[in-house]
């Protein structure tokens, strides 16, 4: 019969499934927050990390285009608050974070670029991904971070994707955060009062 399907999927129409499986989004817009939970970001700095975070989240728990979070935080472990990702009407609400010793940033840059290149783990649309990522760090790695973060960029969604990274502690190392930028001018070194400005980049670079 001329109106059979190929059973090599030839002829198949994609479209003919959106009632069965729902509506593929055209790109979908992968947000990572990437939080240094060592002992140098204590007091204020975590503090502005937790608030800043509630407040970008409650904002873009009002979007309506298909967006997904996950989460990861670093200190002597590496762990995943939020994982795989998912939309922001399931995260159910920011869990305030708590400081530990060391700062394993390359580990936490490691274990990202192993999930970014897991098709099951990475959500994609019907062109692809978009990623955001957000550190929130001062820099001061105790690990031997170069390796971790070359394996990153070596992820295209990562490499492809717009990244920030914010810092409110005056114990910056600028090499570390530019090398998770890429560029300087995307790492923002702000005061413990300058929170609203955090905000405002972020909320920047997740909608546009």
């Amino acid at each position: 019969m001329d109106d059979m399907m190929n059973l090599d999927g030839s002829g198949w129409d994609e479209s003919m499934f959106d009632d069965v499986l729902g509506e593929v989004a055209e790109k979908v817009r992968l947000l990572v927050f990437i939080v240094d939970c060592s002992g140098s970001m204590e007091g204020t700095t975590i503090g502005s990390v937790n608030s800043i975070m509630e407040e970008v989240l409650s904002d873009l728990e009002k979007d309506k285009d298909y967006k997904r979070i996950a989460v990861l935080t670093y200190g002597k472990e590496v762990t995943w608050m939020c994982e795989p990702p998912v939309e922001f009407k399931d995260y159910g609400g920011w869990q305030r974070l708590h400081v530990s010793a060391l700062s394993h940033l390359g580990d936490a840059a490691r274990e990202l670029g192993k999930k970014l290149r897991q098709k099951e783990w990475c959500p994609s649309g019907k062109n692809g991904t978009e990623g955001v990522f957000v550190l929130f760090s001062d820099g001061m790695a105790t690990d031997q971070c170069e390796d971790g973060l070359k394996f990153l960029q070596e992820s295209p969604i990562f490499r492809n994707g717009k990244r920030i990274a914010v810092n409110f502690s005056e114990f910056r190392d600028m090499d570390v955060l530019t090398a998770f930028t890429g560029n300087r001018e995307n790492v923002l070194n702000l005061k413990s009062n300058e929170k609203s400005k955090a905000q405002k980049r972020i909320l920047e670079i997740a909608r546009n």
